[in-house]
């Protein structure tokens, strides 16, 4: 009997140091609901992935982590969009950077709504490395078509991630390489950070990016001279700004109110699925119905 005492007392101080005799965690289990499709509940992804180059991609491993939410939302249906009437964008009225205004025009526009008289307005989702896991069913379930500005890293890491998102009717933008505050860098750095996911969502996607939003909402006259020399053509910013479900930001409006036109952005974060939600009823109870931003940019 002491020398099994002893043995156990051993055996539990080389597992307390190594680890090695831990219990795996609990796989993430599924769960279902009236009306609601089978999902994996785990907690979402918080950490950023900057990856120099795709081998160093680390595989998240939510297993054991506990769920903060189960439960799809309801969502109101809308009908198709109507077919676009595309008007000439001109771009803001006003400089929107920092610093002074580019000498020269290039190709690239700044835009932050669209010009239409349709009953339309435009969601966009940004970054992409932190995400609710009942995204996917919700967009099923919302069927409406989105476009998301999406890191380039994480594009890089987790292709099959949004590749199956683009089949849910999602379109793939350009939100630069790392993420960076783009006015503290350079020409070059500017254009590196654009230029660079450009053939990688090509291949990954199928189209090259023609719109870009600077993180932050962030651009100064380089960035558009990055831009131009990248051949994408649009930078895109917003009229209205969701930034968890209960703060729904109107800059440079009075009323706030959706209107025709509008542009809305989101992030993937924590409480995406409630806070896309609750801006598909806002869009509902406004009267308008969700388009495709690339359709009304030509």
């Amino acid at each position: 009997m002491a020398k099994s005492r002893v043995v156990l007392v051993v055996v539990a101080s080389i597992c307390a140091i190594t680890a090695a005799c831990a219990t795996p965690p609990p796989r993430p289990r599924a769960i279902a609901g009236r009306g609601m499709p089978n999902v994996h509940v785990v907690e979402p992804h918080v950490a950023p992935i900057r990856p120099k180059d795709a081998a160093e991609c680390r595989v998240y491993d939510p297993t054991g982590r506990t769920p903060r939410y189960t439960r799809i939302p309801d969502v109101p249906s809308f009908p198709p969009p109507p077919r676009p009437d595309v008007q000439e964008v001109h771009g803001t009225t006003s400089w929107l950077g920092l610093g002074r205004p580019p000498r020269r025009p290039g190709s690239a526009i700044v835009v932050d709504r669209i010009p239409t008289r349709q009953k339309v307005v435009f969601l966009t989702i940004d970054d992409g490395s932190d995400r609710d896991p009942r995204t996917d069913a919700l967009l099923r379930k919302a069927k409406v078509p989105v476009t998301v500005f999406l890191v380039g890293t994480v594009q890089r890491c987790e292709t099959p991630y949004f590749r199956g998102m683009q089949r849910l009717g999602a379109r793939m933008e350009n939100h630069t390489e790392f993420h960076p505050l783009m006015p503290r860098r350079g020409l070059t750095g500017q254009r590196r950070e654009i230029c660079g996911p450009q053939p990688r969502f090509q291949k990954a996607f199928g189209h090259r990016p023609q719109l870009f939003r600077p993180p932050y909402g962030m651009f100064n006259a380089d960035t558009l001279t990055a831009m131009s020399d990248c051949k994408v053509h649009y930078l895109v910013l917003w009229t209205v700004s969701v930034h968890d479900r209960r703060t729904i930001g109107y800059p440079h409006r009075r009323s706030h109110t959706l209107e025709p036109g509008d542009i809305i952005l989101m992030h993937f974060q924590n409480d995406f699925v409630e806070s896309y939600a609750t801006v598909l009823k806002l869009v509902k109870e406004a009267g308008l119905t969700p388009a495709l931003l690339e359709d009304y940019l030509q």
